[in-house]
């Protein structure tokens, strides 16, 4: 069976546009504005998409511009971390954070605890956080640790390549990055597996080239046949994710 030439060479490039584009925004593209209802363009009309992880270590550490990501996470703190109505010091105070507990986590590729990020906001994030009434929200915290954030297409390259779609997932496969291109639907592909070839950003909107394949064991002398190869939209219609990753392979 044919295998893909220089998949190594193909992640270096990926990883260093992906790395490219995060210091760009992360520059003069995005900049903190207190007091302001500014919203990354990634963020979507409603901020319900996860475009990114923050470390939690970090958030519990704000002042530091050096964490250690697997810094062990505070049980209960006694000067809580402050969470604000928006991306200041001077707004109002959503919710005080003692412990993980507290925040909205999910597993990163390295199975270690992150807070999915919603917006960006200079070196200010807006995470989920559970408020003194006990309901889950959103709130913005800060820290000065820049390495504490990673974006999502950077994220799902470090896990491999190794990735799934949703129940979110429209079955939609396109022909190019954009709403404009040709698709087809998907109903009856077999898997819901697929690797990573490439990445796009079109205006608000992440779109991941992909191969659908199914999963193999690690000591698997061969790659398994492509099922079906396209962009599909990263976030549905409702903001929802479509696609996930598995846990970064030991292979």
């Amino acid at each position: 069976m044919n295998k893909e030439p220089c998949p190594q060479f193909h992640a270096i490039t990926v990883a260093f546009s992906v790395l490219l584009m995060s210091c760009l925004l992360g520059s003069s593209l995005v900049s903190a504005r207190p007091g302001s209802s500014w919203r990354h363009p990634y963020a979507g009309k409603k901020r319900q998409r996860i475009i990114g992880f923050l470390e939690l270590a970090s958030i519990f550490r704000p002042d530091e511009k050096d964490v250690d990501p697997q810094a062990a996470i505070p049980i209960d703190l006694e000067q809580p971390i402050r969470a604000y109505v928006r991306a200041s010091t001077n707004a109002p105070i959503s919710a005080l954070l003692k412990t993980a507990d507290d925040i909205e986590t999910r597993n990163d590729p390295y199975q270690r605890l992150a807070a999915p990020v919603f917006d960006v906001n200079g070196n200010w994030y807006l995470i989920g956080v559970r408020t003194p009434g006990g309901q889950m929200g959103k709130a913005w915290v800060t820290t000065m640790n820049g390495n504490a954030f990673s974006w999502l297409d950077f994220v799902i390259l470090v896990a491999d390549n190794s990735c799934y779609v949703t129940d979110s997932w429209d079955q939609k496969i396109w022909a190019a990055p954009s709403a404009n291109a040709k698709f087809r639907k998907l109903a009856k592909l077999g898997t819901k597996d697929f690797n990573v070839t490439d990445s796009n950003w079109n205006g608000d909107e992440l779109w991941l080239e992909v191969e659908f394949t199914d999963r193999v064991n690690c000591d698997s002398e061969e790659l398994p046949p492509v099922l079906a190869k396209g962009w599909i939209r990263a976030y549905s219609a409702t903001e929802e994710m479509q696609v996930w990753f598995y846990p970064r392979s030991n292979c």
